[in-house]
């Protein structure tokens, strides 16, 4: 319900009505369900996913989504376990709120450790663990390590072409971020 409208704000551009209702989800499901529910955890996520957007304009707001994702992380591996997607979900979140905080080292650690947990868990060809690779490969050009990003890139690329196919969009994403590795 709220939930998916949050979403659906969110993907119209209207992050704060986003905001505001996701953070509505957040309390309802911390009174209704407790602080360590499942649907609790996920609706904290989604408040830092908000906090996210908002932090592309106002850096500031990334110390929020930090403080929310690393109280909700340790969370989410005691009640879902390491490997479950929903703390995957997570530890990509909390990389994201590291990066726009100014912790890049932190991000690029904690996004190696979701990349390899995501091959162990999803195997070497699910989505996730794609844009797992995506996401490290950018971290890594970022740190000046060209040539790691490259090579995510460039196996992103075949195992996408593999999958999807050559002209899924999927598979067009990846040949564009592989080309900007060359510029």
């Amino acid at each position: 319900g709220r939930d998916n409208l949050g979403y659906f704000y969110r993907y119209a551009g209207r992050l704060d009505e986003a905001l505001n209702l996701r953070e509505e989800v957040l309390q309802l499901s911390r009174r209704i369900n407790g602080a360590e529910h499942p649907d609790t955890l996920t609706a904290t996520v989604q408040v830092a996913d908000s906090y996210l957007d908002a932090a592309r304009n106002d850096p500031a707001q990334a110390e929020v989504a930090l403080k929310l994702l690393e109280g909700a992380l340790p969370l989410c591996r005691q009640v879902n376990g390491p490997e479950h997607p929903a703390t995957l979900w997570a530890m990509h979140h909390l990389a994201a709120a590291y990066f726009y905080a100014g912790r890049r080292d932190d991000a690029r650690t904690l996004q190696e450790q979701v990349l390899a947990l995501s091959r162990q868990v999803n195997g070497p060809r699910h989505p996730e663990t794609l844009w797992a690779m995506q996401d490290l490969a950018t971290h890594y050009s970022l740190a000046g390590r060209r040539d790691e990003a490259l090579d995510l890139r460039q196996e992103r690329l075949k195992l996408s072409r593999e999958l999807n196919g050559p002209e899924h969009p999927a598979t067009l994403i990846a040949m564009d971020y592989l080309a900007a590795s060359f510029i």
